[in-house]
C-alpha cells in the first residue's frame, strides 16, 4: 500500500468466496480431483509407469468412462453419495447462508464461525 492507495488482491473474490457453491451444493473441494488422481493411480498400479503402462491405463480409464456415460444416458448414473460427515457439516452452514438476509451482518459471520469451530 503506497500512500493510501490500495492494489487489487491477490485473488480475486469470486475466486475464493463460497456463497454461490454452498446455495447450490457444489463441492467445495477438490476431493473429486485427489480422487480421481487416487483411482488412476491404483488403475496403473505403479508409482513410476511406463510409457506402454501410462497409455494402457489412459485406454481403461477411457473404457470406464465410456460405461459411467452409457449408464448415465440410460438413467442409472454411478454417483457415489456424500459422507454423512460432509452432509452433517454443510446443512447447519447452508441455512445460515441461506438466512444471510434475515440476519445482522455480525449474526451471519458468528453462525457461520461457530459452524466451523464446532466442525
Amino acid at each position: 500500500k503506497k500512500r493510501g492507495r490500495r492494489y487489487p488482491p491477490l485473488f480475486s473474490t469470486p475466486l475464493w468466496n463460497v456463497y454461490e457453491a454452498i446455495q447450490s451444493d457444489w463441492d467445495k473441494t477438490n476431493n473429486i480431483c485427489e480422487g480421481f488422481n487416487n483411482g488412476f493411480a491404483h488403475l496403473l498400479s505403479a508409482q513410476h509407469p511406463s510409457m506402454y503402462k501410462f497409455i494402457n491405463g489412459l485406454r481403461r480409464q477411457q473404457n470406464l468412462t465410456e460405461i459411467k456415460i452409457s449408464q448415465s444416458i440410460v438413467g442409472n448414473p454411478n454417483t457415489p453419495n456424500k459422507k454423512n460427515k460432509t452432509v452433517s457439516w454443510a446443512e447447519p452452514v447452508k441455512k445460515v447462508v441461506t438466512d444471510y438476509h434475515n440476519r445482522e451482518f455480525e449474526d451471519f459471520l458468528q453462525g457461520i464461525s461457530l459452524n466451523i469451530y464446532f466442525h
